[in-house]
């Protein structure tokens, strides 16, 4: 994981540091306060951090599943525990094959 944040830093360190600012300057009310700062983090993410794309792709299923059943449950989020499982096991699988199909990608394109 410590590469995708690396990738984040490296595409989107404006938006983080925006971010990052405005939770700082409004701690008891950033969840909204910030929502613009984050939505543009989680855009910039998204088009540039290869891996967020893979696991946007692959997991899809599993933040619907997560997400409906924090819906359903709001009351209760604990009863989300086996999807949010799920739903990191899923990113760590698409970590994983991304991480190594880089590491292979890099060794082949290394000046002999």
């Amino acid at each position: 994981m410590d590469q995708t944040l690396d990738e984040v830093v490296k595409h989107c360190g404006l938006q983080l540091g925006l971010y990052q600012s405005c939770i700082e300057r409004n701690p008891e009310t950033w969840e909204t306060d910030c929502l613009q700062q984050r939505q543009d983090l989680t855009k910039c993410s998204e088009d540039n951090v290869g891996s967020l794309k893979e696991v946007r792709l692959k997991c899809a299923y599993a933040v619907q599943d997560y997400e409906a059943c924090l819906t359903s449950n709001q009351s209760e989020p604990e009863k989300c525990i086996a999807t949010l499982r799920e739903l990191y096991e899923c990113t760590q699988k698409v970590h994983d094959v991304w991480s190594a199909r880089q590491s292979t990608t890099e060794e082949n394109t290394k000046p002999e």
